[in-house]
């Protein structure tokens, strides 16, 4: 990217407790009110996606997106560091899928961010990475802090909706990475997340199989007997 990319920041608002989230966001340098958008509702994806169409729909030809939770308090400067990073790696007019790490509470672990691949032949055999201070190529995201150029978004379109949270966002960076359009997770951790999330293994999930890896659910269906 260019050096003063215009960015949407997209914010899904299911809870009443975002405080910390919008205060984060207010101390940003180089983001306006009119550039971060929030819609309410009770499913992650559907929600953010309205936020989503609600950019788009102002015609200001947003060079990318970024998605943040809203449990995430945001580090001081970390979407600076996060566009820095895109721009590191990629030209505005080229598609990016870039996540930011996110730490637990004590900020002693990583809880969010990206994924690597384990087994490059079992596609939902994922491990999260660690920041690094360099950008790193990943095979999907969590989706808690996720930058999209407009060129990933024109490829990639939105979230689906016909999956939950968690699944919508793995889904996402799964669609990229299948394309072959950069997966990255970005050099810096950007924020805390204010609750502990557990953990998940997707190397036995139906539904993401059944999109990801046809193989691996004709194997599980077999497992239990279907």
């Amino acid at each position: 990217m260019d050096h003063s990319p215009r960015v949407a920041i997209l914010v899904a608002r299911l809870s009443e407790g975002a405080a910390s989230c919008l205060a984060s966001l207010a101390g940003q340098r180089g983001f306006g009110e009119e550039d971060i958008f929030f819609a309410s509702g009770t499913d992650w994806a559907e929600t953010l996606n309205r936020a989503w169409q609600a950019a788009i729909a102002t015609e200001r030809d947003y060079d990318a997106f970024v998605w943040i939770d809203e449990k995430l308090t945001l580090d001081h400067g970390a979407l600076d560091r996060l566009l820095a990073d895109a721009a590191m790696v990629a030209d505005p007019h080229e598609p990016l899928v870039m996540a930011g790490a996110v730490l637990s509470p004590m900020r002693d672990r990583t809880v969010g961010g990206a994924f690597v691949q384990r087994d490059p032949s079992h596609p939902l055999s994922l491990d999260l990475v660690r920041a690094d201070r360099v950008p790193q190529m990943a095979a999907s995201v969590t989706g808690e802090a996720v930058l999209v150029t407009r060129v990933a978004h024109a490829e990639l379109g939105f979230l689906n909706t016909d999956l939950t949270g968690p699944r919508a966002a793995l889904d996402y960076g799964l669609r990229a990475y299948g394309m072959g359009l950069p997966v990255m997770l970005a050099g810096e951790p950007v924020g805390v997340l204010e609750t502990e999330r557990e953990a998940m293994d997707w190397s036995d999930d139906p539904a993401m199989a059944s999109l990801h890896a046809p193989d691996l659910l004709t194997r599980l269906r077999g497992a239990i007997g279907l």
